[in-house]
């Protein structure tokens, strides 16, 4: 608003006060042309007033972000402990299932299959006549069983 202010301001610090200064002008005038102030000292005290007004609220902001970081944090980490929880039940319901199952090696998982437990060959299918298959139609074999 037409007025010059000479402050002693470090040299990495003066970009930012000129940026301050211009941005206090900035709000000066235009509280000025809103024509509800008229005095300097009246636009200088509006301008101090919204400025503080809106630090307050970015406090208040902050602290708000703060408790919801806080609270998410203890959230996390009672689900952290229910996922431990959940991870030791399912270990032990595994090694439960491996011991019915008859146990694999130390644990890593089910029995190896022994001979018995592997197919043979794969044949050809067997025809009526052939490998204990009757000629007769089924209906002619169960009036016979009956």
């Amino acid at each position: 608003m037409d007025r010059v202010y000479h402050l002693g301001v470090s040299p990495e610090n003066e970009e930012k006060l000129r940026r301050c200064g211009e941005e206090l002008d900035r709000r000066m005038r235009t509280i000025r042309k809103s024509g509800q102030v008229l005095g300097y000292d009246q636009i200088a005290v509006m301008v101090a007033l919204d400025l503080i007004w809106n630090g307050f609220d970015k406090d208040a902001a902050l602290k708000e972000s703060r408790e919801r970081e806080a609270d998410s944090s203890a959230k996390l980490a009672s689900l952290e402990g229910l996922c431990q929880n959940a991870s030791g039940r399912i270990e032990e319901i595994r090694a439960k299932c491996e011991k019915a199952l008859g146990g694999g090696a130390a644990g890593v998982g089910p029995a190896a299959p022994t001979q018995e437990d592997v197919p043979g060959p794969v044949s050809e299918p067997a025809l009526p006549g052939q490998a204990g298959i009757p000629e007769e139609p089924l209906s002619v074999r169960q009036n016979a069983i009956e």
